[in-house]
Order: structure tokens, then sequence, then C-alpha cells
């Protein structure tokens, strides 16, 4: 037992001898750890102090950074802003362009469907026009030669009651002028002897009529005809058309241009032209092509009545597109002494047209005679000769401004209106200027001769 005590005793010695060096070494390790911890506390602490700075330093630095951003964003935001109102001010003008541009188009649109259906019309109308009036053109020759065109009217316009003939054919006078044997060729190829009736030189106008056999008297078909209306009623600018048969001699036959439709406008009225030798009045310029061979060819209005006859073509040297046509007026003048001469007789007798003569030449008025007048005359028409029947009444440079009571504003009128509107016998009343005189001066006509 007291052994088991000793050994008991011994252990527990041991045990604690052991205990205490565990402990002692235990509490220096538990001091060291605490040394290192309270190190580790420190160096963490100033880490932590440290990046604290840092974190303060940095938020200062994104404080302005985020500042400037800000201020970029407000800077930016107004110029988009602005971008904005000028973009959707701009786009408003856009969508308004667009939207006139489409009215626009629309309008071009409509103008051009119309103006199509104006070409279509006007197309469908000289077709209409032509095929109502083109079987009364005639081609002109003497049985060789192309002379010229002409026209079938009905003789009712010479006024006879009781005409020979249902029609006559109409011409200028140079086509016809000392022909002997004449021929009358229709659209068809018919061919008829032509026979000089009536005409003027002056007026260059020619009436012949048409027969099967050599004389004029054998019976004839009723052939088509076109109508005369009143001249006066033309004014510029009114639309024309012109069928004959341009070309000339051999030429003409070989390129079959017989029934050529041209088409024009009125250029200008109340025209006078010297032709050849021969001062021709009461004119009608107009722009349709006319060529040789177009000579007696109709100058038709838009309803495809005749105001005119086509007697020259001035040089394309002088000016391309420049024709002239005696008046529907002067034709139906002419036409009128027909049938007072032969007061209801027989037969085909040749008539010469008697054209009324003032005895007067004229020209018109020069930049200097305006100049010197102080600008008080600026129209009508100067007196440049004086022969009878004017003898003792007119002067050399009076200024004649009226013939009764149609204004006169230039030589040509002046001579228009004597051939429109009188005859051989008529007396004439005109106002005239000399210096600085008004006066009245009254005259007869005569014959030209």
């Amino acid at each position: 037992m007291k052994i088991i005590l000793i050994v008991l005793s011994v252990i527990l010695a041991g045990v604690i001898g052991t205990g205490g060096y565990f402990i002692y070494s235990l509490t220096g390790q538990i001091d060291d750890l605490e040394t290192d911890l309270a190190q580790s506390f420190d160096g963490l602490e100033n880490t932590l102090n440290e990046t604290a700075g840092r974190l303060a330093e940095a938020d200062d630095g994104l404080h302005e950074e985020l500042v400037l951003t800000n201020d970029a964003l407000d800077g930016t935001k107004l110029s988009l802003t602005q971008y904005t109102e000028t973009a959707g001010g701009r786009f408003t003008e856009i969508e308004r362009d667009i939207l006139g541009a489409n009215f626009q188009i629309s309008n071009l649109q409509t103008i051009t469907e119309d103006t199509q259906s104006v070409i279509d019309s006007s197309v469908l109308q000289s077709r209409e026009l032509y095929d109502k009036v083109h079987e009364a053109i005639v081609t002109i020759s003497d049985g060789t030669h192309l002379l010229g065109s002409g026209f079938l009217v009905d003789e009712s316009y010479t006024g006879n009651t009781t005409p020979i003939d249902s029609n006559m054919i109409v011409t200028a006078y140079h086509v016809v002028e000392g022909m002997t044997t004449i021929y009358i060729t229709l659209q068809d190829g018919t061919t008829y002897h032509g026979v000089f009736m009536a005409g003027s030189k002056e007026a260059d106008i020619a009436f012949l009529s048409y027969s099967f056999g050599s004389g004029p008297d054998l019976e004839i078909p009723d052939l088509p005809s076109v109508d005369l209306v009143d001249s006066r009623s033309v004014n510029v600018g009114d639309p024309v058309f012109i069928i004959g048969s341009p070309g000339d001699d051999e030429e003409s036959r070989l390129l079959g241009l017989e029934g050529t439709i041209t088409t024009g406008v009125i250029s200008q009225i109340n025209r006078a032209a010297t032709i050849g030798e021969i001062r021709t009045a009461n004119l009608l310029q107009f722009d349709a092509a006319v060529n040789f061979g177009n000579s007696g060819s109709p100058l038709f209005n838009a309803n495809g009545d005749v105001i005119g006859v086509v007697i020259a073509r001035i040089s394309p040297i002088i000016g391309d597109g420049i024709g002239m046509a005696v008046t529907s007026n002067m034709i139906q003048k002419i036409a009128k002494c027909i049938g007072a001469f032969r007061g209801g007789s027989s037969g085909h007798p040749t008539i010469e047209y008697k054209y009324p003569w003032s005895g007067i030449t004229a020209a018109d008025i020069s930049p200097e005679d305006v100049v010197t007048s102080n600008n008080i005359i600026v129209s009508g028409a100067k007196v440049t000769g004086i022969s009878e029947p004017a003898m003792g009444g007119i002067e050399v440079n009076d200024i004649i401004t009226m013939i009764d009571n149609r204004e006169v504003n230039n030589s040509d009128e002046f001579y228009s209106f004597l051939a429109e509107y009188y005859a051989p016998g008529d007396s004439i009343t005109l106002e005239i200027i000399r210096g600085e005189e008004e006066l009245s001066v009254t005259l007869e006509l005569q014959e030209k001769p």
C-alpha cells in the first residue's frame, strides 16, 4: 500500500512538474501571441488609416471628376437640346419643303396631263381640220412644171344670184400671170383645164374656172369647197395652218409633197410688202412654213375657214418664218367685181380688179422724226412723195394720223386701210400734222395706173 502511495506521489509530482512547465510555456506563448496581436492590430490600424487617407484623397479627386463630368454632361445636354430644337425646326422646314414639292409634283403631273390632253386634242383637231378641207386644195401647173397651189370656193362670194359654175378657184396672181395653158389637179389626181376669170396684180389674187375639155362651157361636177370669213376678226397670236404643194418642178412630183399641211400663228396684221416690183398691202404675216409651190395656198384659222391666200415668204437671208398672205376680205372684195361684171350673163370674161390709189407715197416715222417732235409725234405715216390725186392737198413730210375714223400708226396701215376699205371714186378725209398744225385734207381716190 505504502508502495502504491509512493508511486502515486512520484507520478503526481511528475505530472505537476510537467504541468507547471507546460503552464509556464503556455503563458509565454500567450504573451507572445498578445504581443503579435497588438503589433498586428497596430499595423492593421496604420494600414486602415493609410487606406482611409488614400480613400479620402481618392474621394476628393473622384468628386472633382464627377463635377467635371456633370458639367460636361450639362453642356452636352444643352448642346443636344439646342441641336434638337434646331434639327426639329429644320425637320419641320424639310417636311414643309417635301409637302410643297409633293404639291408641285402633283401640279406638274396635272399640268402634264392637261398639256398632253391639249396636245392630243390639237393633233386630233389638226387631223379633223385636214380631213374637212384638204379635198378643196388643188395643184396648179402648166402640164410640165408646178406653178403653185389654189383652193375651191363657192361662186356665191361673187354676189351673182345666177352663177355659171358652182365653184371657182382662188390662187395668187403671180402663179398664173401670163399663162395660156393651166391645169388644175385635185388631191385624188383628177385634173381639169383652168381658165383665168379675174384678178388683181396689185393684190396678187386671181380667180380661175375649170372644165373637163378645152372649153370652159362643158358641164363639170360640183367639187368640195372651203369657206371665207371676215379677216378683220383675225388677231396676232391666232393659230393658223396651210395646206398646199411645196416643192419645185420635178422635185415636188418625185417627193410627192402635194397636200402638205404646216402650222403656225399670226405674227402681225395690216402688213405691206414689196414683192417683185409691186407694193402689196393688207397682208397677214404668219410663221407657218412656206416653200416654193405654196403660193396660192389657203391660210386657214383654227376652225378651218380661209382667212387669206399665201402669196410670199421673206427670204431666209432676211428672216426665217416670215410668210405673207392677202386677206380673205380682199379675196371677197375682188370676187364681188366678178358678179357685178357678169350681171347674170353667160361666159367667162377676164376681169382686172381696179385698185384704189391715193397718189401718196408714205414711209414709217423715223426715230429722228420722233425726237425732233419732242416725242409728241410717235406714230403715223410720213408722206415722202405726192402725185395725182393728192396734188394740192398734201405736202411732203406731212404726218398722216387718221383715215376717216381709223387711226394710222404706220405706212403699212395706211396702204392696208386703203386696200381693205376703199375703191376708186371713194372720197377720204386724212387727218395730218404739218409742223405744229393739225389739218384735215379730203381727196378722191382714183384707179391705180
